[in-house]
């Protein structure tokens, strides 16, 4: 079931090419033993979601906080992470010249969805409640789905193993983002450093 927002439906129409984010964050919430988990979450262009065009994978969901009913697809709050993602993937649409179609979307996979900020804290709890059936989502990405942005960051070699595994199912000829200093940069790394038309300009060439 999902939630569709009204206000979002005709936003493509009002949108000019100057403006920055073309997506809105649509996102899933569970509880599972006092603790929050974020196990789907989209940004999409439409409320309806027919296509998904592109796939970010992360680590965790940090800080995230639902906005609104749990055990639904809704509206969301936007995080810092999401926000740069948004930006970037909306400048490459700009640059291209063209809009998404309707029902274009983005999903967003995290290595775990254990909502918790700083890192070494989320992995500390994660190892203690891998085992909730909400600490993994399925990644079952769509063939025709254009580019995979690996965004996971760096740990301290706890999530080696979950890395490997979703890496290996991934066609390597969309993989996309920044590989340096042996691990992908998270947005954030990808923002400090000043890289995001590095990233945008990729995103650009699987635009058709």
């Amino acid at each position: 079931m999902m939630i569709c927002c009204p206000k979002y439906h005709n936003l493509r129409d009002k949108m000019k090419t100057s403006q920055v984010k073309l997506f809105n964050p649509y996102a899933q919430f569970e509880t599972d033993n006092s603790l929050m988990y974020r196990t789907k979450t989209y940004l999409s262009y439409t409320c309806q979601r027919k296509r998904c065009v592109g796939v970010v994978i992360m680590v965790n969901p940090g800080s995230s906080i639902p906005k609104g009913e749990l055990h639904v697809v809704h509206e969301a709050s936007e995080d810092k992470s999401l926000q740069i993602v948004n930006e970037v993937v909306s400048k490459a649409y700009n640059l291209k010249g063209i809009k998404p179609n309707d029902g274009d979307y983005i999903e967003i996979f995290n290595t775990f969805n254990l909502c918790k900020w700083p890192l070494h804290e989320a992995i500390k709890l994660f190892l203690k409640q891998k085992d909730s059936k909400y600490m993994f989502t399925p990644m079952n990405i769509n063939s025709d789905t254009e580019w995979l942005w690996v965004a996971w960051g760096k740990d301290g070699g706890e999530l080696t193993g979950i890395k490997e595994q979703i890496y290996n199912q991934l066609d390597k000829s969309k993989i996309i983002g920044i590989y340096e200093d042996g691990y992908y940069y998270h947005p954030l790394r990808i923002q400090i450093k000043g890289k995001k038309k590095y990233v945008t300009k990729q995103i650009t060439n699987y635009l058709s």
